[in-house]
């Protein structure tokens, strides 16, 4: 079996696995048995001490043994290595799981220079590159990775917790990375989650592999910020509110109900209530709104011809894939299964008409089977609910290009004026504004 990104070695530095990457993708097996490290060093275009480094704790940990061969005259020694039970049982087990992402990875892996240019492919030391590689093998085809534990991305590069953290924040910095969602736990709603990440399929130095497509910005207009795009924080605002079964309660809840475009009598919502209301509802809020918006991408990008319809489509899949899986997991609702479907049929009509919303908008009708994105930026807090606030969200397309494409198409709100836009985000250049602000970096050069 081939080592793979998701392969674990155990006791074994980043560097050394991503050796074994970089030796797995090359042409290396055609290497006669019997070698020195210049040989492997030159072969696989490395740095021949971190060659011999990764031979020798290969060797140390069980993975390589190494015979010394006798030789007459000068030089460095050549040894014979050869692949321990330990190592076969390693590929054995290994994640045979085959990733979307596999040329965006190959591309982290492959020699900085080749033989016609000695520009670096990225700006990124071999750590940084094998947690990048690690997160675009655990996402979607949107780039997303919706749980992915610090654990598990430790076991995954051979990392400590603290040196994920300071490689992650150097992801984002250079705009490889465009956001990050904490994880939750023992959270009434989700159990215990892992943080989610929104990679950047777009980003230049992928050169001939980068995503291309479109995105649409819109600004929102007072009136309609009473629907969009917050839905997460006014449901739980909703649940926050919801009291006894009194008249004037339950009418508050209607209308709270009515206002979200959900059909459900207010006593189911009052029992179902207490999952939203949390200690910490910014977090709750936060998590719940990217999951909302990662179902609505899914319903955008596969139901856009049935979204023009007045009444809600339900696709049990999508429902269950992306609103049951991560949210109201099973195993939190033990002999609660009417509870859970409650809370799934309610935050499926909030994705439905979040998708309903954005097709409307962005009006894809010609062609819907694109992948569709939800982009909700933060913003500044909101001071009737404390928490964050923005009349901005945007909807974007991915594409896999045949050729790099670096032209990403920028469509504004036709119902508001840019130069509306202009004055409130308070930069020259609208578009590399709205660039950043949805983490989808600078405008490329010509």
């Amino acid at each position: 079996m081939k080592f793979t990104v998701l392969s674990q070695l155990s006791d074994c530095s980043p560097e050394t696995k991503f050796f074994l990457l970089r030796f797995c993708m090359s042409n290396a097996y055609t290497l006669p048995d019997i070698l020195k490290v210049d040989d492997i060093a030159k072969t696989l275009i490395m740095n021949r001490s971190l060659t011999g480094k990764a031979l020798q704790e290969l060797t140390q940990t069980g993975y390589l043994s190494v015979s010394p061969i006798a030789q007459t005259g000068k030089g460095r020694p050549k040894n014979l290595y050869d692949v321990t039970a330990k190592m076969s049982a390693m590929l054995e087990t290994g994640d045979s799981k085959s990733t979307l992402h596999q040329d965006l990875i190959d591309d982290l892996i492959a020699p900085d220079k080749s033989s016609d240019s000695g520009e670096r492919r990225h700006p990124l030391k071999t750590p940084t590159r094998l947690l990048l590689a690690t997160l675009l093998a655990l996402s979607d085809e949107k780039g997303v990775a919706r749980d992915a534990r610090t654990s598990e991305l430790c076991a995954n590069t051979g990392m400590g917790p603290d040196r994920i953290r300071n490689h992650v924040a150097k992801l984002c910095k250079l705009g490889y990375i465009r956001r990050v969602i904490p994880g939750v736990s023992s959270s009434k709603l989700f159990g215990t989650v892992g943080s989610a990440y929104i990679l950047n399929l777009r980003h230049d130095s992928y050169r001939e592999f980068a995503y291309s497509g479109s995105l649409w910005l819109i600004s929102l207009v007072d009136e309609q910020n009473r629907q969009l795009p917050f839905e997460a924080y006014r449901l739980i605002k909703l649940a926050r509110s919801a009291g006894n079964d009194s008249l004037q309660s339950l009418g508050r809840t209607q209308r709270g109900l009515e206002d979200l475009r959900v059909n459900l009598d207010p006593r189911t919502f009052h029992s179902i209530a207490p999952r939203l209301v949390e200690t910490q509802p910014y977090r709750l809020a936060q998590r719940l709104q990217f999951e909302l918006e990662i179902a609505a991408s899914a319903i955008l990008s596969l139901m856009g011809n049935e979204l023009s319809s007045d009444s809600i489509a339900i696709d049990d899949q999508i429902q269950e894939e992306y609103l049951g899986t991560t949210v109201t997991p099973k195993k939190l609702f033990e002999e609660q299964s009417a509870s859970r479907s409650s809370l799934l049929s309610v935050l499926y009509h909030l994705a439905w008409h979040m998708a309903k919303d954005r097709y409307g908008i962005i009006g894809i009708s010609e062609n819907p089977k694109r992948n569709y994105f939800l982009h909700h930026p933060s913003g500044t807090p909101n001071p009737m609910t404390g928490l964050p606030g923005s009349r901005h969200f945007a909807v974007e397309s991915l594409e896999k290009a045949n050729k790099r494409s670096n032209v990403v198409q920028i469509v504004f709100n036709p119902f508001e004026p840019n130069s509306a836009l202009r004055k409130e985000l308070r930069e020259d250049s609208l578009e590399n504004t709205a660039r950043r602000r949805f983490g989808l970096g600078e405008k490329p050069g010509p």
